[in-house]
């Protein structure tokens, strides 16, 4: 199991995580007993926005040793992000009540919270406890990955953007191959192309989403991301077929009818 283990870290190190989650499914097979090789496996899940596996994952990984605290908070991460916004936040209070320094439970805490207030289905206050979530996580572990993404989240919720785009490049410079990543940076780069009317920051955005398409390209999400900024900037050609290759890829989804709708209406 150490050899699979050890495959499936190098794997991931160099962006194949995919294959580094095969590596660990098979560490899994040869020692089912240990939580680490789960939890990992579930990060990386949650990398390639496989929400509801990466949450039975780490469910397993509990069931090995429900003191686990990263255990929980993975859980927790993973079901906020698909949605189960109070079960996860379930979880990463379990978490935080078993380790009450766990900067990282702290920092997943912050992201879905921010993600609830987008909801607009929130409890009055949700926003706050996200700032002070995150902060807890910037004390306890300032440089780490998942704080600066949950200050990233938390600062474009905000509306400081340029800070938000700081914190996204610090995030990606520990980390160039997570998706999500290079679209938030992208989003915030366009919001301030939108802002200052500055070219360059749609031309570094169309960059960034694009890195995502590369890492995903199965998603539609940083497709439809470059179609709206060929849009900002006029090129109504280049933002039809960005938004017509979305539509290919999720042909039953209403939103990505609407958004080259839009990108025909603006043309």
């Amino acid at each position: 199991p150490d050899s699979y283990f050890q495959d499936g870290q190098q794997l991931a190190a160099e962006g194949k995580y995919v294959r580094a989650i095969d590596s660990y499914q098979q560490a899994i097979s040869t020692d089912p007993t240990n939580p680490a090789i789960y939890i990992e496996m579930a990060r990386l899940q949650i990398y390639l926005g496989q929400y509801a596996e990466a949450a039975e994952t780490a469910s397993n990984a509990i069931l090995i040793n429900s003191q686990n605290s990263m255990a929980h908070a993975i859980k927790g991460w993973a079901l906020g992000l698909s949605g189960n916004y109070l079960e996860g936040q379930g979880s990463l209070t379990e978490a935080l009540d078993l380790d009450p320094n766990n900067a990282f439970a702290y920092a997943y805490l912050a992201e879905i919270l921010v993600f609830y207030e987008q909801s607009g289905s929130a409890l009055v206050g949700t926003l706050d406890r996200a700032i002070e979530a995150s902060r807890t996580a910037e004390r306890l572990s300032p440089n780490s990955l998942e704080t600066l993404r949950a200050r990233g989240y938390v600062l474009e919720q905000t509306q400081n953007t340029e800070e938000a785009i700081e914190k996204f490049r610090a995030a990606i410079a520990i980390n160039p191959n997570i998706a999500e990543m290079h679209i938030a940076l992208g989003r915030n780069l366009l919001a301030l192309g939108r802002f200052t009317g500055d070219p360059a920051y749609y031309s570094e955005a169309i960059d960034e989403f694009n890195l995502a398409a590369t890492l995903t390209p199965e998603d539609p999400l940083p497709l439809v991301y470059i179609s709206r900024a060929n849009a900002a900037v006029g090129e109504y050609a280049r933002a039809i077929q960005f938004a017509e290759r979305a539509l290919e890829l999720a042909p039953g989804d209403a939103f990505y009818y609407g958004n080259l709708g839009t990108m025909y209406y603006r043309n």
